[in-house]
């Protein structure tokens, strides 16, 4: 007789089995029913059963279906546009409230399976979501987490697009930064600077140092010299100095943020200014910097700064290698064998667990070996070296050392030995 009637009573007994999502599939049929929907009680109803539905698929961790039923209920204000306003709007804010906790939900989960896109999704929509309660600082805080998922697929046009959106918001109703509520000002910071690094990684290096330029004089102002913020920009802005060519600047540049560990009070508490990474590259930074002006001595000491700071970072060993191999290779060029050679060969030995047997990691630091080894005279390691790199030089794409030095070196090396 009333067959919505029948479809709200067998929901509910669906509801109390735990068939969350047969439950809320007993409703299609009524919302789907122009004539039905148009009768005020009946769209009061449905409002009533979705939201239970969906905070009992909530408790019980079936977000997706929590998510549907929240969904329909904002359809039901929102795109049939219905006046069921019939509490003040409450039901429609606890539907809201329930869909973006339920989408969070979805895109944590998606995030944890690196499924980025479909994250992007969910967080889309609770931007959306939030959007429309005029709730700026979340709706930014949103659109700088899909900002930062586009960054983790490598699109970095499309995590600076979201981002100018975001800076867009931030200013909306603001007429200058010194007018900007405190709550704003920090998430403007971070999306200039994520913004610089999209920038930096599409090679748009002008776009990206005005990013730069607009950030660090605002982190200083709000946060201090000292601030992670402030020094972590400043690293940044050094290492794209360095890829840009100006190496007396990008020097200038990642002095001042050693002068600032100096000086800090946070380093001095045995806490550090800025993360491991950044850390990292402040000092691949400074060494690159110092060889482009031709400091090999200095360029060594960074990286001797470097390898001291790695023995303390977890899961080294991949880090730790290749500062073993390029502070070996520059103690080589400046003729200090034998203080390469160990560095050089612990680097080849945790390369060789590391990498596979074509990898061109492995085949630069064995050439290292093997020419530090002649240097120094160890005939039969450089042999045994040489010979490996024979074996694998037409195995291996773009070799990283010359194969005609490779084979003048061995050729001149078996010839004194008397191999040939």
């Amino acid at each position: 007789e009333n067959s919505e009637v029948n479809a709200f009573g067998l929901s509910m007994v669906h509801l109390e089995r735990e068939n969350h999502r047969t439950a809320l599939n007993q409703l299609d049929e009524v919302q789907s029913s122009a004539a039905l929907m148009a009768d005020p009680n009946v769209r009061s109803q449905m409002v009533e059963h979705l939201m239970r539905i969906g905070d009992a698929a909530f408790e019980a961790q079936k977000f997706a279906v929590a998510t549907d039923a929240y969904e329909k209920i904002f359809s039901i204000y929102y795109e049939e546009q219905k006046d069921i306003d019939v509490d003040g709007g409450r039901t429609l804010q606890l539907a809201i409230k329930g869909c973006i906790r339920c989408h969070k939900k979805l895109a944590l989960e998606e995030e944890r399976k690196d499924e980025y896109l479909k994250a992007i999704h969910h967080r889309n929509r609770i931007y959306q979501l939030l959007h429309t309660n005029k709730r700026t600082i979340p709706a930014c805080q949103q659109l700088i987490m899909i900002a930062f998922l586009y960054g983790q697929l490598e699109q970095y046009k499309e995590s600076a697009d979201v981002l100018s959106d975001a800076i867009r918001r931030l200013f909306q109703g603001v007429q200058s930064f010194d007018l900007m509520p405190k709550d704003r000002i920090s998430l403007l910071i971070r999306c200039y600077h994520m913004r610089a690094i999209c920038y930096a990684k599409q090679q748009l290096w002008n776009k990206a140092f005005e990013q730069y330029d607009e950030a660090l004089p605002l982190i200083a102002r709000e946060e201090g010299m000292n601030s992670r913020d402030y020094n972590s920009a400043l690293i940044h802005k050094s290492a794209l100095l360095v890829t840009t060519g100006d190496y007396a600047t990008a020097l200038t540049t990642v002095n001042q943020y050693f002068k600032n560990v100096k000086d800090s009070l946070t380093v001095r508490q045995g806490l550090q200014l800025v993360d491991d990474g950044d850390h990292i590259m402040a000092l691949d930074t400074l060494a690159a910097a110092h060889l482009k002006l031709g400091n090999v001595d200095k360029a060594i000491e960074a990286f001797e700064k470097k390898l001291a700071f790695v023995e303390n970072v977890p899961k080294n060993d991949e880090l730790k290698s290749a500062t073993m191999h390029k502070l070996g290779c520059l103690l080589a060029y400046k003729k200090r064998h034998a203080e390469a050679l160990p560095l050089l060969t612990g680097a080849l030995e945790k390369r060789k667990y590391l990498y596979d047997t074509k990898s061109k990691f492995l085949f630069e630091s064995s050439w290292a070996v093997a020419a530090t080894s002649h240097s120094l005279g160890n005939s039969a390691t450089a042999l045994k070296e040489y010979g490996s790199l024979l074996e694998k030089i037409n195995k291996i794409d773009d070799l990283p050392v010359d194969s005609v030095v490779i084979h003048n070196s061995a050729g001149k090396l078996f010839f004194d030995d008397g191999k040939i």
